[in-house]
Parts: C-alpha cells; structure tokens; sequence
C-alpha cells in the first residue's frame, strides 16, 4: 500500500507506522499479523508511505528459498543503522512523464538508502525506514513533485543486498500514477 499526503514541513510523520490515520494501522486493525516494512519519504511538506507484508516462511519448508530469504531478511534486522543503510537499495524508474523527469531518473542506479542518512525503528513485528529527503540535491526532485507529479508514472523497488550480488533480493516494488498533489489529504 502506498499513502502519498501533506503533512506539516515543521513537524512531518515521523512515526508513519504508529500513526492511526495511515495504513499499516489500519492493516492491524483489520487483522494483518504479518511482518510490515514501513518506508516514509519525507520531501518539503509531502510525505510517501509505502508499506509491505512480508510473510514468514512456512514450517513445513514448503515455499522453496523462503527460509534462505528469511535468513537473509533477519541478518539485516540485527544490522546497526549504518549497515542497513548501506544493505537496502532503492532504485526509482520513469514509465511516463515530461522528459526531464525521465532523464533525470534515468540517470539514477540502485542507490544505498545509507546515502539519505535514514533513521530505522525496529518493531515487534515491524520495521521502520523514515528518509528526510532535505539536501539541497533533492531540491529538484521537490520542485517536480509539487508541479509535474501529475503528469508522471513512476515505480520503486527496493532490494537487500546479499553477501555476493548473485544473492541480491527484491524485497517489493511499487507503482504510482499521475497524483494530484493539489488534492492530497492533510495528515
């Protein structure tokens, strides 16, 4: 699920998963006992908050390499922030929009959340990754948010980075089109 809204420049989200108003609360309270991976970007006055449900693998060892990804998946839990930040990946792509956009995208490799100075809240079942995209480079990716989100189709997806790249893991991807930031709700 991904909740894209306003918050307050001076005060943003930044305990998306705890908030009552966005979706993994709501998840919880229709019942999801899953793990959650909350990731809450935080640009001026807007804020995107993507979560995903990560299922445990089955005890039977049913599922085949869901218990290595597991594995994997809990190595990066017992990680200090640092080395979290340097595991997790997130790479941006431009299906449609002003040209532009798409070279600016186009130019962007997988980039180590790490480079963002993210700050992580580990949960019971639950894990948090609150980026404050504030440097002067994101400027630019504020400016296009504010006056051209609507015009574009945009996904990210997001990967740990496994002891040798063969071992790379997609943890979820997400797609999101043509928002109107002019009529985003206030959170």
């Amino acid at each position: 699920d991904v909740d894209v809204f306003r918050s307050s420049e001076g005060d943003p989200v930044l305990q998306a998963y705890e908030h009552t108003s966005l979706a993994a609360q709501h998840f919880r309270r229709q019942g999801e006992t899953r793990f959650l991976f909350v990731v809450n970007f935080i640009l001026g006055p807007y804020q995107q908050v993507t979560v995903a449900a990560m299922n445990r693998p089955p005890a039977d060892g049913s599922v085949p390499g869901a218990a290595s990804d597991w594995q994997l998946w809990n190595r990066f839990l017992q990680q200090s922030e640092a080395a979290k930040g340097r595991t997790l990946r997130v790479s941006a792509t431009c299906f449609e929009g002003p040209c532009f956009v798409q070279e600016l995208l186009r130019a962007q490799k997988a980039t180590h959340l790490g480079r963002f100075l993210p700050s992580f809240t580990n949960g019971d079942n639950y894990l948090e990754v609150t980026v404050h995209l504030a440097s002067s480079e994101m400027r630019r990716l504020r400016v296009v948010f504010q006056h051209s989100y609507h015009l574009i189709a945009n996904g990210l997806a997001y990967h740990l980075d496994g002891p040798v790249e063969s071992q790379d893991r997609l943890l979820f991807a997400h797609y999101c089109a043509f928002v109107d930031v002019q009529r985003l709700r206030q959170v």
